[in-house]
């Protein structure tokens, strides 16, 4: 109990000193394990950081930080699903979509509720209802609104509803 006192004093002043590499490992011994992952975090050491996370029991946190990791490698699959297991949809479907793996990128891009993202996502899929479906739900004052519709168009043309793509190609085109 003594020890645990000295090692986490001692980690309270490599912090102060601006060493939370020595804080982290210090924090780790004490078993303070949040503190530890926060001291990690702060040295740049993500990895660690998101494995000190794990063990107190902070999923989502060190979910969050273990994509971080990933993303800073630029690897891409592991860091979507790194973010999807801690609920960060939308970074998810952005690391999914950067991984060329589209059908993951509009899963989370629509639980993020950022149809646009998944609308385009299924276009690239070729899943051209689900295309519509989503392209659909964007409402006019969205910023994506008028690129959709040439989207939403060419859906309805690979469904073969020439009726509802030339209708809708018309007023994307002529406003």
């Amino acid at each position: 109990d003594k020890l645990r006192t000295i090692t986490l004093q001692a980690a309270e002043i490599m912090m102060a000193s601006q060493r939370p590499d020595v804080a982290g490992r210090l924090y780790h011994q004490a078993g303070e394990f949040v503190q530890a992952g926060e001291a990690y975090l702060q040295a740049g050491q993500l990895e660690t950081a998101s494995k000190c996370m794990h063990q107190a029991g902070e999923t989502k946190r060190a979910s969050e930080i273990g994509g971080r990791y990933y993303e800073a490698r630029q690897q891409w699959k592991e860091a979507g699903m790194a973010y999807e297991g801690g609920g960060n949809f939308r970074k998810a479907g952005d690391c999914f979509w950067k991984a060329n793996d589209p059908l993951q990128a509009g899963k989370n891009f629509e639980r993020a509720r950022e149809y646009y993202g998944a609308g385009m996502a299924m276009v690239h899929a070729h899943k051209w209802e689900d295309a519509v479906r989503f392209l659909q739900q964007l409402p006019e004052d969205h910023p994506h609104f008028n690129s959709s519709r040439g989207l939403l168009g060419r859906a309805f043309y690979e469904l073969k509803d020439f009726a509802h793509s030339a209708a809708t190609l018309e007023n994307h085109l002529l406003g």
